[in-house]
């Protein structure tokens, strides 16, 4: 039997997809189809018989499945490295809004720093939201950090230290905890 997804072939008895964690109900719900054209057999360099995801770039973006440790460090820090610096540059261009709202370059190039900063920010969320559903908890748990943002004391000072605090907290957590063994509700295990 192979994925409907991906088109890999899955392991007798598997509930998901070693590949992209499809659940493997999408599979046999048509019937154990063949494998789709050229997918038999196909070897893609490194990653052996496993075919590659169509596009990794959308890994970034997905909030589906699982994210062993490593793999979170690994992107988080990267993000960090982009995500940072572009943050301060949005910054700085706001506070000086007026100098740059005077021409259509200067709109242009904040439009685009807004555009970064919002895909920045729903990576950030979706790269989270993966690595607790290796804890087996729902990635919609993350809104809870919005919370502070829309309070009446949200400008505070106290609310925002403990904000930020929490985000520390769940920063280390997500980094330096195992996640569940085996297989759970949001996919299999993922390979360290």
């Amino acid at each position: 039997m192979y994925c409907s997804k991906c088109g890999s072939e899955l392991p007798e008895n598997s509930r998901f997809c070693p590949s992209c964690g499809a659940a493997a109900g999408d599979a046999s719900a048509q019937g154990g189809r063949a494998a789709p054209e050229g997918a038999a057999g196909e070897t893609h360099g490194a990653t052996g018989n496993r075919p590659q995801r169509p596009f990794p770039l959308s890994d970034w973006f997905s909030f589906r499945g699982r994210m062993a440790r490593q793999e979170w460090w690994i992107r988080t820090l990267i993000l960090l490295f982009f995500w940072v610096p572009l943050s301060l540059l949005l910054l700085m261009v706001l506070a000086a809004a007026d100098k740059f709202l005077q021409d259509a370059a200067g709109i242009m190039f904040l439009c685009w720093l807004a555009v970064c900063f919002i895909a920045g920010t729903v990576s950030f969320a979706a790269v989270a939201a993966r690595r607790l559903h290796d804890y087996n908890v729902s990635g919609w748990w993350l809104l809870v950090f919005l919370i502070p943002l829309f309070s009446k004391y949200g400008g505070e000072n106290i609310v925002l230290w403990t904000w930020l605090g929490a985000l520390v907290a769940l920063f280390l957590a997500l980094g330096l905890r195992k996640g569940n063994a085996g297989d759970n509700r949001f996919g299999p295990q993922p390979q360290s």
